[in-house]
């Protein structure tokens, strides 16, 4: 059972455990996933005191493009048992007389596997009620190269010749973590640069970093649709 602290999570110590015992790289998945834009939420009850309950689903986002329809249509195949039938990708987005970027959703059914996801990633203000996506401390374990691929899917670009990942959801210093994971992982040279929401990790080496995880994603879309 989560062994519950003030902010609505569990105790450090206890979260190792929480980890699922998953096979096919189905972990990497989750972790790229939630490294890029997929999210989770929580129910904010108020009696003599506030409480926010965990909602242990996982919310995935993609835009609304040829290669995101690929994406989403490959997690969905993958996540099969864990997706309601009627819960499947839908649009969302367009606003009033279509203005605003249209993207792609599909949410998961609650499942308790999902707790170690939530209470690695996520931090809850109580007082606020907000939920803050963070980087565990230790990312470095989960970012196997299934992880990157997925993680790059949601976040990567490439301008100017330079592959680089969007980190602008993070603090500069979940930045530098990711940083430090991410070359220590892959022996890749990164650098952060920006700030706020032009904050990226910078991959330097070029067009060989970019091949590589083309490839990677392509393998990996490549056995998910067979």
């Amino acid at each position: 059972a989560d062994v519950p602290v003030k902010k609505g999570g569990v105790r450090p110590s206890v979260v190792a455990a929480l980890k699922p015992e998953l096979s096919d790289g189905l972990h990497e998945v989750f972790v790229g996933c939630l490294l890029g834009n997929a999210t989770m939420g929580f129910r904010h009850l108020s009696f003599k005191h506030h409480f926010c309950i965990p909602v242990y689903k996982l919310r995935l986002d993609k835009p609304l493009t040829p290669n995101g329809r690929t994406q989403m249509g490959a997690l969905h195949a993958t996540l099969e048992g864990l997706i309601r039938g009627d819960k499947g990708p839908r649009e969302y987005g367009a606003g009033q007389h279509g203005a605003g970027e249209r993207r792609l959703t599909m949410t998961t059914k609650m499942h308790q596997r999902f707790r170690f996801y939530y209470h690695s990633f996520f931090e809850v203000d109580v007082a606020r009620r907000t939920l803050r996506k963070r980087v565990p401390q230790d990312i470095a374990q989960h970012m196997g190269p299934v992880a990157v691929a997925y993680w790059y899917a949601d976040c990567g670009t490439y301008e100017g010749g330079v592959p680089s990942l969007r980190v602008d959801g993070y603090s500069q210093a979940d930045a530098e973590q990711l940083r430090d994971a991410l070359a220590l992982r892959t022996g890749w040279c990164v650098e952060v640069r920006g700030e706020g929401r032009g904050r990226r990790l910078v991959l330097l080496l070029g067009w060989r970093v970019l091949l590589l995880v083309g490839m990677l994603l392509l393998l990996i879309l490549g056995r998910l649709l067979l």
